[in-house]
């Protein structure tokens, strides 16, 4: 990226905030269900929100073992550089620690609430897409349950 494409992008992003200021504010918060699918690829800040939603208890989690332990480290990161080799490095400078540990919890990801298995997934299997079609199909079954539970 040249120094000019830089430069356009800058504007452009800055652009896009200060169209996000003068949207309308929400009026009420969003009261409804809320789902959310992982998976072995969540890692990251993917994995930290994943363990929020859980601890939150925001929603249903479906899916299978987020690929990150729930107790992990990330940005920011401080640089070093070894004196002798100047082989350089980063050290996290910051942690996410569950607030109430379980057991395993260093060895697992986030588990989710509806794990997906080959069992479960086997009336889908002739679908695009197994765990969407699951997934949906939980959802619409948990809108027809009279106490909205599963």
């Amino acid at each position: 990226m040249t120094i000019r494409d830089t430069d356009a992008f800058a504007k452009e992003i800055a652009g896009l905030f200060s169209a996000m200021k003068e949207l309308p504010k929400q009026g009420e918060p969003f009261g409804g269900r809320v789902w959310l699918l992982v998976d072995h690829r969540t890692f990251s800040a993917a994995n930290i929100f994943s363990v929020a939603f859980q601890n939150s208890k925001i929603g249903t989690i479906l899916g299978y073992e987020t690929g990150q332990p729930a107790d992990i480290c990330g940005d920011p990161v401080i640089n070093f550089t070894l004196k002798h080799s100047a082989i350089s490095y980063r050290v996290s400078a910051s942690a996410t620690f569950l607030s109430k540990p379980a057991a395993g919890t260093p060895e697992h990801g986030v588990i989710p609430d509806v794990p997906f298995d080959r069992t479960v997934l086997a009336p889908y299997r002739k679908e695009a897409d197994p765990e969407l079609a699951f997934t949906l199909n939980y959802i619409k079954g948990v809108r027809r349950s009279p106490s909205g539970l599963r």
